[in-house]
């Protein structure tokens, strides 16, 4: 199948799956882009009579048929409509291979919310903190995890492990 990579040959694309799962409706103005989400995601909205949809931009060179599987499901949902097993496995298929699963970890990994801080804050360092306690109460047998400190203040989330 052919590469869908333009917008206007998404949008053809929702056209198509809209017309199929709602055939006496009038096709409402459909916009769909590629966006750059931090892994396989998709979304889909109706406002104003309106349809908004964004694919990962992951699938920007996925086949026509991936993209329309893509396109009835996310209509089919936004519809309330069952998802058509065929769509879901052609799916499926597509995003369990190999080539995919790689684009997905890279695109996690770079555009992912979590980032690396220090251990070290204003008034204490979290290593020597957790060297104190492993030493006084554990007698060393803990390993020593991996323990930052938030990137923003919070109230409730102070740190990470």
């Amino acid at each position: 199948m052919s590469p869908t990579t333009g917008a206007g040959a998404l949008a053809k694309c929702f056209v198509e799956a809209h017309r199929h799962l709602r055939p006496r409706s009038p096709v409402p103005p459909i916009h769909a882009e590629f966006f750059p989400f931090a892994g396989l995601n998709h979304s889909i909205r109706r406002r104003s009579g309106r349809i908004s949809a964004r694919i990962s931009d992951i699938f920007r060179d996925a086949p026509r048929d991936v993209v329309g599987a893509v396109a009835h499901m996310l209509l089919a949902r936004l519809y309330r409509q069952r998802v058509d097993p065929a769509f879901s496995t052609r799916y499926r298929r597509y995003i369990l291979s190999e080539t995919i699963r790689r684009r997905a970890e890279t695109a996690r990994r770079e555009r992912g919310r979590a980032t690396r801080t220090s251990n070290h804050g204003r008034y204490v360092d979290l290593a020597q903190a957790f060297d104190r306690l492993n030493r006084d109460f554990f007698n060393e047998r803990l390993p020593q995890p991996a323990l930052l400190w938030s990137r923003v203040p919070s109230r409730s989330r102070l740190g990470r492990y």
